[in-house]
Order: C-alpha cells, then structure tokens, then sequence
C-alpha cells in the first residue's frame, strides 16, 4: 500500500458542505432510480470531515453508483473521499438498526415512502441487533481497507477516515453490548 499525503486538512467552511449537500439532493431528486437520500453524522470539524450520504434505490434499480463525490461541486471530491452507499429499500428498511450508534438518519430527499422494519420491543434485544450489524460493517470496513494490494496510491486523509470510521464504530459496540473491545 503506497500512502500519499495531499494537502490534509484542506481548510473548508459549513456553507460548502452545505452546498454539496444541496446538489446532491438535486441530483437525487432528478434522478429516476432514486427514491431517498440520506445524512449521517455531522460536520465536527470543517476541513477534517467528510460527508457521508446514504442513497436508496427505487425498487429493481440496478445497483450502480448515481451519486459519486466528482458529481458535487467543489470542495465534493474532497468532501465525498468514500463512495456513497446506494442501497435498494429492502436492505435500507434493515440499516437504520446499524445507524442509532453512530447517529441518527437525516432525510434529505424522501420521493416515497420507505418501509422500516420496527426495532425490536426489548432494548437488549435492540442493541444486540445493532451490535450484530456494526460487527459485519466494521468486518467489511476492515477487509476493505486491507484490500489495497493493486498498488495505487491511497490518500493519507482516506486513510485516517477509514480508521476513525472503526475506531468510533468499536466505541459504539462497546457502548451498545458492554463490553470492552480492546
């Protein structure tokens, strides 16, 4: 893996991942294969986060990217240093259990309605569920991240999102199940 640093942090102000927001709603919006976008997270520390959108697919949409970060306008390359997940409603109806530990969903464009599958009663139960759903993300995320063995360069400032991105994600799992990680 050949690490590449690149102007990180790059200063950015709120209005800009504003305004990359804003044109991701219209391309999503317009878009016929689209039925919901989604935020997570927030903007904690301008220039150092990203910009995470989840995107839902209408039903028998194939499954390829709509909204990538070079459709954004500046700084959205930058901002989007990830792909943005597209998801068809019925594994989106499954992902706000995965969703609760980081934060909440925030719609941005909902065309219809998407049915979600009721959290469990039980608040064990509950958390157990979602702790399920991390561990298989944060097995993904890490498989991912290992995976560069094609030789191009990864940006270093990819590379810090990923890795804050498991260690918050192994926070919230202890959180949720209580018990200590490592």
């Amino acid at each position: 893996m050949n690490t590449v640093f690149t102007d990180l942090p790059r200063p950015i102000e709120r209005d800009e991942y504003t305004r990359c927001q804003e044109a991701a709603c219209e391309i999503v919006h317009s878009h016929p294969d689209c039925i919901g976008l989604y935020g997570a997270g927030e903007v904690r520390y301008p220039g150092l986060s990203d910009l995470d959108l989840v995107i839902v697919l209408a039903e028998g949409s194939s499954i390829r990217p709509i909204l990538q970060g070079q459709n954004l306008p500046e700084p959205g390359p930058y901002l989007a240093n990830h792909s943005f997940p597209h998801y068809p409603p019925e594994i989106f109806r499954w992902l706000h259990y995965l969703f609760p530990l980081f934060s909440p969903l925030q719609p941005l464009v909902e065309k219809e309605p998407i049915d979600l599958e009721p959290s469990p009663q039980n608040p064990d139960d509950a958390k157990q569920l979602a702790a399920f759903y991390v561990a298989d993300y944060l097995v993904k995320k890490i498989y991912h991240l290992l995976d560069y063995t094609d030789g191009r360069p990864v940006p270093v400032r990819q590379l810090l999102c990923h890795l804050h991105t498991i260690r918050y994600t192994l926070s919230c799992l202890e959180q949720a199940t209580g018990t200590a990680i490592g």
